[in-house]
């Protein structure tokens, strides 16, 4: 039953649209909003367009978040950054019922529209939506399902639409934070995991690549001296089902207890003139094959915001390289490698952490790791 939703809209979007029907003097453009949702493709919520016309039985909801998990090579097309979405359409009621099923709340601003903007919506939507048009390439921070239709209602009203949201200074991540704040571990990944391009201040428009902002920024928008939002309504209030994770199983507290054990055991080893390489192997295994997913994300991926990632200063993947040399206790190759790595650490600390000058946040909870690749790679350089 976990597809459902997804075989839902994929099957309704096989509806068949012949020419663009002329809508009624009545008809109405809708925004829904759909809350976030407890997995990982779904915690920044969803936004969908509405066409409501009674007299031409027109009930219908276009769906820019549609993929095909059919998709030849699909997971591959995913990481890379080159899987096509494509705009799908439902009807209203089944579009209700899904996000009921999922418990996930939906809103309505029926648009302040006149009847030439309304049809010039409704046709560029039935456009978009033959064969030749309905697929696009997602970019997660430019080109998504909430960009696609604040990009579609401002192509297509008859005047310009004036915002009125405030100017908050934040940048695309500090955007996005709010909605990984509560769940730490997601937080730390995908902050890990993007790069210095999300660290560029939003402009107003920019906010709206998330669906809650399209919905708060249509609210304080206006055209031709009115507001945008003729009016809005709660379609349904799903209760509360994302429930943070307690600070104290974060990987802020995890990192630091790791820190802690490892600077003991270094201390120790130290003390009793005794190398031991078993922590290092396992350290440099795993920091080299998250650098690994970095460096590919970061080079070989077509996604914009994974681009120019400066956590690859510390989760390196030629660790995995240095690894083999490990066992060398006088390879002055190995003790030069590890003297970068910990000068690479340090300046990862001064630039990102300390000033911060370096143009990318860091998650805090990286710090301590980056602290004990910063002291076993001391102790590697000194042969302790």
């Amino acid at each position: 039953m976990k597809n459902l939703f997804i075989i839902t809209f994929l099957l309704s979007s096989l509806f068949s649209f012949g020419q663009t029907r002329t809508l009624s003097s009545d008809a109405e453009i809708s925004i829904l909003t759909c809350s976030p949702g407890p997995e990982l493709h779904e915690i920044f919520g969803h936004s969908a367009i509405r066409v409501h016309d009674d007299k031409n039985h027109i009930d219908w909801v276009f769906n820019y978040g549609i993929f095909d998990f059919n998709t030849p090579n699909f997971y591959v097309k995913f990481v890379r950054g080159n899987l096509d979405y494509m705009l799908g359409a439902t009807n209203y009621k089944s579009f209700v019922s899904a996000y009921r099923y999922y418990e996930r709340s939906v809103y309505e601003q029926t648009l302040n529209l006149d009847s030439i903007s309304k049809q010039k919506i409704f046709s560029a939507l039935i456009v978009n939506y033959k064969p030749e048009n309905k697929y696009y390439r997602y970019e997660f921070q430019l080109d998504n399902c909430a960009t696609r239709i604040r990009d579609l209602v401002d192509n297509n009203v008859s005047s310009a639409i004036t915002y009125g949201f405030p100017d908050q200074n934040k940048t695309f991540r500090d955007i996005l934070k709010e909605y990984l704040v509560p769940i730490r571990w997601t937080d730390w990944g995908i902050n890990t995991l993007l790069g210095r391009r999300l660290d560029h201040m939003a402009s107003t428009k920019d906010y709206m690549y998330i669906p809650d902002y399209v919905m708060h920024l249509f609210d304080s928008a206006s055209i031709n001296n009115e507001p945008l939002v003729k009016s809005k309504k709660t379609v349904y209030q799903a209760p509360q089902t994302i429930f943070p994770t307690p600070w104290y199983f974060g990987p802020e507290i995890a990192f630091c207890l790791l820190f802690v054990l490892i600077l003991a055991y270094s201390v120790r080893c130290i003390r009793r003139k005794r190398i031991s390489r078993w922590i290092d192997y396992i350290l440099f295994s795993v920091v080299g094959l998250v650098g690994i997913v970095l460096f590919f994300m970061c080079f070989f991926s077509d996604y914009n915001s994974t681009s120019w990632n400066y956590n690859l200063l510390f989760f390196t993947p030629t660790h995995l390289i240095a690894l083999f040399f490990l066992h060398k206790r006088e390879s002055v190759w190995l003790k030069r490698y590890f003297w970068l790595c910990l000068i690479a650490c340090f300046h990862a600390i001064g630039l990102f952490y300390i000033l911060p000058i370096g143009g990318q946040a860091f998650p805090w909870a990286s710090l301590p790791l980056i602290l004990i690749i910063s002291l076993r790679s001391y102790m590697i350089a000194k042969n302790k």
